[in-house]
């Protein structure tokens, strides 16, 4: 496996935060954490790691071996895309927004 990201890993899987909290158990501000790098993945309690690897369908030595990146913005300030916001909502919620 090459160093590939955690935020890699979740596109490729079509996976948001939302999602993979849901499916873990782990808290959405956790995995905000996690995603943007904030701790990284070696300094997370071994429940954590054990729930995220679970839900990633990784072992906890392969998670172990993602990269965390902090969250890059474009020049112009604005984010790209926000499609993780309304990944795997219902269409009533999405339309909410």
């Amino acid at each position: 496996m090459t160093k590939m990201t955690i935020q890699q890993l979740m596109q490729d899987m079509k996976m948001s935060r939302y999602r993979l909290s849901k499916i873990s158990g782990i808290p959405w501000a956790t995995l905000a954490d996690i995603y943007s790098g904030k701790p990284q993945l070696d300094r997370c309690g071994a429940g954590t790691l054990s729930k995220l690897s679970k839900a990633l369908g990784l072992s906890i030595e392969e998670l172990l071996e993602l990269e965390s990146e902090p969250t890059k913005s474009i020049s112009d300030g604005k984010t790209d895309k926000k499609t993780y916001l309304g990944t795997g909502l219902s269409e009533s919620i999405l339309m909410m927004g």
